[in-house]
C-alpha cells in the first residue's frame, strides 16, 4: 500500500523516467547493429544532463511543453558540458577525461534524482504535456526531423576535409582523447593556439563513446547543433498562423542548407556552434520576462555564460562577447536602474558576477602561465589596417561584395531578404525583439565586412563567409516577429512558392548522396580518406620511434619559402601531432637546418622534395619523401649538400 501511494504521488515522474529508459534502450539496440550511430548517445547524454538545469532555469529560459523542455535540456547540456570539463581540466582534475561518459551519466543521474525528490509531480505533469501545440506543429516538427535525418545521412556519406580541422580543432580533440587532459606547452603543433578546448571537448567525449578517433562520425555534433537551433526558432512560432509557420519552416530548411557550405556544418569547424550560441543569446535576451529579484540572477547568469562562451570558443570573438554584454545591459537597463538596490542586496547577484569573472581570469591564467602564450587576443587578429588610396578601397569593397554573393549566393540572398525586411515592417508596430535581432544581425555582418575592407584581407581563404554567416539562425528568428497578413490570392501564391522552395531544398540536399548505397563508406576516421599521409606517418614512426621530435617540411610548392602549412604537411602533422615540433612556420630554405636544430628536432621529414637544396641532387631524388636523422653537424663546405652528415631514409621506396 505504501509503495502504491508513493508510485501514485510520482507517477508522472516515473513515466518520464520510463520514457528516458526506453530512449536509452533504443539507442543501445540501434548502435549494437550500427556502431557508427553511437554518436546519437551523445545527444541523449546532453539532453539528460541539462534536464534539471532546464527546469531550474525555466523562468528565464522558458518552455511550455515536453518538446520545449527536452530542447532546452539539450541546449543547456551543450552549453554547460564544455564549461564543466574545461574548468576541471584547468584545476588538474583529469579523471573526468578518463571516465568522461561515466562522469556525465553520474551528473545527469544526480540531476534527475533531484527532480524526482524535490519537484512536485504536478509540475512534472505540466512540463511533460504537449500544451500549446496544434496538429500542424507536429507536421512541421517532423519536417525538421526529416531534414536532420537527410543531413545525418549526408554527414555519414563521406569525410568532408577542411583546413582548420588539421590545424586547430581536430588536433586538440585528438590530444584530449589520447592523453586525457587539456593541452600543455609540450604540444608544439599549434604554435600560439589561442582557443580553449570548449569545442574540441565535444569531439573528445564522442571519441570516448567510440573508443577511437572517428572524426567523420563525431562531425555529426554540428548536425545536432543545427537541429537544436531549428527547434529553438520554431518553438517561438507555434502560436503563429499556418502561412507564417510554413514561411518559418521553409526559411529554416534553407538556412540549414546554407550552413552545410557557409559554416562547414559537415566538417570539424566551430562556426555552427558560434551561430547556435548567438541565437541562444538572442532568444534568452528577448524572451518575455517579468522581473523578480529572486530569479533575475538566473537570467543574468545564463546570458553572461552564453556571451562568454563565444570568447571561449574563439578568442577573436572577445569583441562579440563584449558586444553581447553591452546589448544585454542596454536591453535590461530600465530593469537594472529601477531595481538596482534590490538586486545588489541579493548574494546571488554578486555570486554570478564572481563566477563569470573567475572564468575569465582562470582562462587568462591558464594561457599566460600554463601554456605560456602572451597576448591571447591580439588586436592584429581583427584590426591591422592597410593604408591605401580611396580608389583601391572602393575597388576592394566592390570585389568583396561580388565575392560574397558568388561564394555563398544562398546566404547572400537570405541576408539581403533579412536586411530588406525592415521596409515591410510598420514602424508603429515594430516588435522590440525584431528590432534587436535585426540590428545585431546587421551589425555583425557589417563589422566584419568593414574590417576586411580596412585591412584589405585576402578573400581566397573563404573565412569572411563563415564570420558573416554566424547570423544565419537569427534571420528566421527575426521573421517570427513580423506580421504576415495577405489576401486570399496572395496567400495561395505564397504557400505555393514556399512549398516549391521547401521541396527544392530537400531535393537539392539529397541530390549528391546515393541513399541506397552502404550507410557509411568508411570507418569514420581521417586515416581512411588520407591513406597516403597516414602511411607516411606510420613509416616515419617505424624508423624514428614514438618519442622522436620531428620537424615536418613540405617541399611541394615552388614557393621561395618552405614550411608546414601546405596541405600535405598539415595532414601529416595531424597524424604525427605528438612528434611534430616547430609550430606553424614558413622559412627560407637556407635557414631550415638551423631552425630544426633550434627546435631540438631529431629528424627532418621532407615531403615531396623538389631540388630545393643546393648540391643534393645525388643524395635526394625529386618527388620522394625523406626522413632525415639530424646529427647536429652542418656541412662545412658550401659545395656540399647540407644533409651530407645526416642519415637519410627514403620513405617513397
Amino acid at each position: 500500500m505504501i509503495i502504491k501511494d508513493a508510485v501514485d504521488k510520482k507517477k508522472y515522474s516515473l513515466l518520464l523516467l520510463g520514457v528516458f529508459a526506453l530512449i536509452y534502450l533504443f539507442i543501445k539496440v540501434l548502435t549494437f547493429y550500427a556502431h557508427s550511430l553511437i554518436v546519437l548517445e551523445f545527444a541523449f547524454i546532453a539532453m539528460i544532463f541539462g534536464l534539471s538545469p532546464a527546469y531550474f532555469l525555466r523562468e528565464v529560459f522558458k518552455f511550455g511543453n515536453l518538446i520545449g523542455w527536452l530542447v532546452n535540456s539539450s541546449v543547456l547540456g551543450i552549453l554547460f558540458i564544455p564549461f564543466l570539463f574545461i574548468i576541471l581540466g584547468w584545476l588538474g582534475i583529469n579523471l573526468v577525461f578518463v571516465y568522461s561518459i561515466s562522469f556525465l551519466y553520474i551528473c545527469s543521474f544526480v540531476g534527475i534524482i533531484f527532480l524526482f525528490i524535490f519537484v512536485d509531480d504536478n509540475s512534472i505533469k505540466y512540463c511533460s504535456g504537449l500544451n500549446g501545440l496544434a496538429r500542424i506543429d507536429i507536421l512541421f516538427y517532423l519536417i525538421i526531423v526529416a531534414y536532420t535525418l537527410i543531413l545525418t545521412l549526408l554527414n555519414f556519406y563521406r569525410v568532408y576535409i577542411q583546413w582548420d580541422a588539421f590545424t586547430f580543432w581536430g588536433l586538440d580533440a585528438k590530444y584530449i582523447f589520447q592523453l586525457n587532459r587539456l593541452r600543455d606547452p609540450a604540444l608544439d603543433v599549434f604554435g600560439a593556439f589561442r582557443y580553449t578546448a570548449y569545442y574540441p571537448v565535444y569531439y573528445s567525449i564522442i571519441y570516448d563513446l567510440y573508443g577511437a578517433v572517428a572524426e567523420q562520425y563525431a562531425n555529426w555534433i554540428n548536425v545536432f547543433l543545427n537541429f537544436l537551433a531549428l527547434l529553438l526558432v520554431y518553438n517561438n512560432a507555434c502560436r503563429k498562423n499556418f502561412v507564417h509557420k510554413l514561411f518559418i519552416i521553409t526559411m529554416l530548411t534553407v538556412v540549414s542548407y546554407i550552413a552545410v557550405f557557409s559554416v562547414n556544418m559537415l566538417s570539424m569547424y566551430a562556426d555552427v556552434l558560434c551561430a547556435f550560441i548567438l541565437l541562444l543569446f538572442m532568444k534568452i535576451l528577448t524572451a518575455d520576462y517579468w522581473f523578480d529579484p529572486e530569479t533575475y540572477y538566473k537570467r543574468m547568469l545564463l546570458l553572461l555564460l552564453v556571451a562568454i562562451s563565444l570568447y571561449f570558443i574563439k578568442s577573436p570573438f572577445l569583441f562579440l562577447t563584449l558586444l553581447l554584454v553591452i546589448l544585454y545591459i542596454f536591453y535590461d537597463l530600465y530593469l537594472l536602474l529601477k531595481n538596482w538596490g534590490v538586486l545588489t542586496r541579493h548574494a546571488e547577484f554578486w555570486l554570478v558576477l564572481a563566477v563569470v569573472t573567475a572564468l575569465y581570469f582562470m582562462r587568462f591564467y591558464y594561457f599566460a602561465f600554463v601554456l605560456k602564450i602572451g597576448s591571447d587576443t591580439p588586436i592584429n587578429d581583427l584590426y591591422s589596417p592597410r593604408f591605401s588610396s580611396l580608389y583601391s578601397t572602393i575597388d576592394y569593397a566592390v570585389e568583396l561584395i561580388y565575392w560574397l554573393v558568388n561564394k555563398s549566393p544562398y546566404f547572400a540572398g537570405m541576408w539581403i531578404l533579412g536586411a530588406l525586411s525592415v521596409f515591410v515592417v510598420k514602424k508603429n508596430r515594430m516588435d522590440k525583439t525584431y528590432s534587436y535581432v535585426y540590428w545585431i544581425s546587421f551589425f555583425v555582418v557589417f563589422i566584419y565586412c568593414v574590417l576586411y575592407i580596412i585591412n584589405q584581407s585576402d578573400l581566397t581563404s573563404g573565412s569572411l563567409v563563415r564570420y558573416c554567416a554566424i547570423v544565419i539562425y537569427l534571420i528566421p528568428f527575426m521573421f517570427i516577429h513580423i506580421e504576415i497578413k495577405l489576401s486570399r490570392v496572395k496567400t495561395f501564391g505564397l504557400v505555393a512558392t514556399l512549398l516549391i522552395v521547401l521541396s527544392y531544398v530537400f531535393i537539392k540536399t539529397m541530390t549528391p548522396m546515393p541513399l541506397f548505397e552502404q550507410f557509411s563508406l568508411s570507418t569514420g576516421s581521417y586515416n581512411v580518406i588520407l591513406k597516403k599521409e597516414s602511411r607516411i606517418a606510420e613509416k616515419t614512426l617505424d624508423i624514428s620511434g614514438d618519442a622522436a621530435r620531428i620537424l615536418i617540411v613540405d617541399d611541394f610548392s615552388n614557393d621561395a619559402l618552405l614550411g608546414n602549412m601546405y596541405l600535405d604537411a598539415i595532414f601529416v602533422r595531424y597524424f604525427l601531432m605528438f612528434n611534430s615540433v616547430g609550430g606553424q612556420y614558413m622559412i627560407s630554405p637556407n635557414y631550415l637546418y638551423d631552425y630544426a636544430l633550434s627546435q631540438s628536432a631529431d629528424y627532418i621529414l621532407l615531403l615531396t622534395y623538389t631540388n630545393t637544396f643546393d648540391h643534393c641532387e645525388r643524395m635526394l631524388v625529386e618527388d620522394h619523401n625523406y626522413l632525415i636523422k639530424i646529427n647536429g653537424v652542418e656541412s662545412l663546405s658550401t659545395d656540399e649538400c647540407v644533409f651530407v652528415n645526416d642519415i637519410i631514409f627514403d620513405l617513397s621506396k
